[in-house]
């Protein structure tokens, strides 16, 4: 559970208008830029049956709420997985799984999808450990046919072990969306690299800068152009595991960035803060 700060809840621009077809359009406070503090809530299980020392079926499912001031940005999603996994020894995993997601906005259904998953991990040694997934998922958006389609994608990772609370983590992110509104076809790339260390009186830290593209496919009929985002951003999160509240324990989380874009309503920046609980069964 946690509370958040949210200096910019909806993603979007200050600017007071934008232009539209050439032409210029006066924003309504809903599509402007909105702050204020969220509550949150997220929990999740996993469950691995096995079968024999190699092989295993696992399944799990996560839920998390945000509720903010707005209604309209209230969001909800669940997350649901089943399927087998292969181990070789303790170093080395290969798993699939069916998947399905719900997505919720606004107290009202938004989108929906199915599709595989299929991960591996690998420890060459003790202190070195890669992981990767691949994902296909088929979409469907409550809001309008044009935003159904598909989605794939995954993520590489290295993690490089420094000790029992200390190390060094890098990663790839892709994702690809082909929808039936050709014009909403986009690709994403996120690289990333986190440190984690240890601070005095037992407070864990973790520091992740990220940089994020997502370039469009297809030149927009409204703006007039092929759209292209950037964005810039840095992620710190303090916890300390020896403090105990009612079975959990506290930490901080701040995450600033910056988005820009050849569209004035990609051009925003946010700053958020959450102070939370976490509990591990």
């Amino acid at each position: 559970v946690s509370v958040a700060p949210d200096s910019n809840l909806n993603r979007a621009t200050s600017a007071g208008t934008i232009d539209l077809f050439g032409l210029p359009f006066t924003l309504s406070e809903d599509a402007r830029r909105q702050s204020g503090v969220t509550a949150s809530m997220a929990v999740g299980v996993e469950r691995r049956w096995l079968i024999n020392e190699a092989f295993s079926i696992q399944a799990g499912g996560s839920l998390s709420i945000l509720d903010a001031p707005n209604r309209a940005f209230d969001q909800h999603q669940l997350n649901l997985f089943i399927g087998p996994e292969l181990r070789s020894g303790i170093r080395r995993s290969i798993s699939a799984a069916v998947t399905y997601r719900e997505i919720g906005l606004g107290g009202a259904p938004f989108e929906s999808a199915h599709g595989i998953r299929v991960s591996g991990t690998a420890y060459p040694d003790a202190q070195t450990g890669f992981a990767a997934t691949a994902y296909l998922d088929r979409i469907d958006n409550r809001f309008g046919d044009s935003l159904d389609g598909w989605s794939f994608g995954g993520q590489l990772s290295r993690t490089r072990y420094l000790g029992p609370n200390a190390l060094w983590r890098a990663s790839l992110t892709t994702a690809s969306y082909d929808l039936v509104g050709a014009e909403a076809d986009y690709s994403l790339v996120q690289i990333a690299a986190g440190r984690l260390t240890s601070l005095p009186f037992g407070v864990s830290a973790y520091v992740e800068p990220y940089v994020r593209r997502r370039a469009f496919e297809r030149s927009s009929t409204v703006f007039g152009v092929r759209r292209d985002d950037r964005e810039l951003g840095l992620t710190l999160r303090l916890s300390k595991r020896n403090l105990i509240v009612h079975g959990a324990f506290p930490y901080v989380q701040g995450v600033t960035s910056k988005s820009w874009s050849n569209v004035s309503l990609g051009d925003y920046s946010r700053q958020r803060f959450e102070f939370g609980l976490t509990r591990d069964f």
